[in-house]
């Protein structure tokens, strides 16, 4: 009986992260992709450039935090 509700408790927890994860991400790359684009209009390249990568740090954040979901 322990077991069932221990697994209740992970298919929960799983998808709360299911549903958290890409709308988290998906918010912030869109804050970081408009930004990049402002950035662009202004001439700033180098400031374009760490936008570009804080976008990647986004994705590679939310890849982890989809294989953390799997398991």
């Amino acid at each position: 009986m322990e077991s069932e509700f221990e697994g209740i408790k992970k298919l929960r927890r799983g998808t709360l992260i299911l549903i958290l994860v890409p709308l988290l991400v998906g918010f912030i790359a869109l804050l970081l992709i408009s930004s990049s684009f402002s950035a662009l209009a202004s001439g700033s390249f180098s400031l374009t450039l760490s936008t570009i990568g804080a976008l990647v740090a986004v994705v590679i954040i939310g890849a982890i935090l989809g294989i953390i979901r799997i398991t």
